[in-house]
């Protein structure tokens, strides 16, 4: 059975080895970036099966990026993660088509779930 294939984005190194820790025992982590600039390149380069992206991210941002990826493949599959406890962000993130918005306080678990829910 092919995994599915998990693009993540974050500028800090320790929450990317977090986020590939949590998702690579259920699918293939294929890449990692620090920067929205970054994730937008690899998006197109990778073609993952789903991207976990932070928000707040140096230059071009997670909401950002994710709009443009979106707006280049409206079938992509992106789950934001974030510190921000704003409903102003979380809709503005739904808004834009991504599939989820998930707040680092509330434990890995809830990405894995939000990824799963995603694919589904």
């Amino acid at each position: 059975m092919n995994r599915a294939r998990a693009l993540i984005a974050d500028d800090h190194a320790d929450t990317l080895v977090l986020l590939a820790g949590l998702l690579e025992d259920e699918f293939d982590v294929v890449g990692s970036v620090t920067s929205g600039d970054e994730l937008v390149t690899a998006a197109e380069a990778l073609d993952p099966d789903v991207i976990v992206s932070d928000i707040a991210m140096p230059g071009v941002d997670g909401l950002t990026a994710a709009n443009s990826i979106l707006q280049r493949d409206p079938a992509a599959r992106i789950i934001l993660v974030t510190v921000h406890d704003d409903v102003v962000i979380a809709r503005r993130a739904l808004a834009i088509g991504a599939l989820g918005y998930v707040l680092k306080s509330v434990g890995g678990a809830e990405v894995v779930t939000g990824v799963h829910a995603a694919l589904r």
